[in-house]
């Protein structure tokens, strides 16, 4: 009880920041149980491949959009190619250059997870109302956009 009063004295924008990091862990930690053969980062970097790129990117572009270094995201690349989700292969015009290309796997894995995923997505935001999750996004966004200008600042 001690540490939850203490919470409150804390300046919000320092316990906002903590718990997402807390949120965070906390849904790394479910997702590796939940998600199967896949570790939640794992999981992460094919959805980010499916949604944000309609040819295959590179690995530095993969890595850029999901926020990630190219050493961690080579990392997910090579086992994901080793469970059969995707392959690694030079580029045509530039060897130094990876490209990824997803597998019919990742297909079939969504397609056979999609119910359980769906359930899971709406029982953890089943304690928000419509126009809180709207908040959220919103409010989400402004954060995603502080967060590029405080690294270009860095740059």
């Amino acid at each position: 009880m001690r540490e939850l009063e203490r919470l409150h004295d804390i300046d919000k924008r320092y316990r906002i920041f903590g718990m997402i990091f807390l949120l965070s862990n906390k849904l790394e930690t479910i997702g590796n149980s939940f998600l199967g053969e896949l570790t939640t980062k794992q999981w992460f970097f094919m959805l980010t491949l499916s949604t944000f790129f309609e040819n295959p990117p590179t690995l530095s572009q993969l890595a850029n959009q999901m926020g990630t270094s190219h050493q961690n995201s080579k990392q997910l690349a090579i086992r994901l190619q080793e469970k059969g989700f995707l392959t690694i292969e030079k580029d045509e015009l530039d060897n130094r250059v990876l490209r990824i290309y997803s597998t019919k796997k990742i297909e079939e894995y969504m397609k056979v997870r999609q119910n359980k995923d769906h359930k899971f997505i709406e029982e953890f935001f089943s304690v928000l109302r419509n126009s809180e999750i709207q908040e959220l996004d919103e409010v989400l966004f402004r954060l995603m956009d502080s967060i590029q200008n405080i690294e270009e600042e860095l740059s």
